[in-house]
């Protein structure tokens, strides 16, 4: 991974324009009272990805399989968990492109 001097999350109007320059292979020209910059977008380092090889089915069979369960499960309040997590992976997020 590259050196950089900081992190900036962007809003809505600039994550927009940032995919937009990433699609077309060209940089996004950011101008400042002081200086025009020029960005060129790059694709995020996937080797440091903690979620890439995360199967939720499998850490789920894990839990039901687990002898130290202390306390019942609520079926209906997990599979509406179950529920949400599978339909925020549906969206796109900084950093994070949506599951197919």
């Amino acid at each position: 991974m590259s050196k950089t001097v900081g992190r900036y999350h962007a809003d809505q109007k600039l994550a927009e324009l940032l995919k937009a320059a990433a699609e077309a292979h060209e940089p996004l020209e950011i101008v400042t009272n002081e200086r025009t910059y020029e960005l060129e977008v790059r694709e995020p380092d996937r080797s440091q990805d903690i979620w890439r090889d995360y199967d939720a089915e499998a850490a789920l069979r894990a839990v039901r399989e687990s002898p130290h369960e202390t306390e019942p499960v609520d079926r209906r309040a997990l599979t509406e968990l179950i529920a949400e997590i599978r339909a925020e992976r549906e969206q796109d997020s900084i950093g994070r492109p949506a599951e197919s």
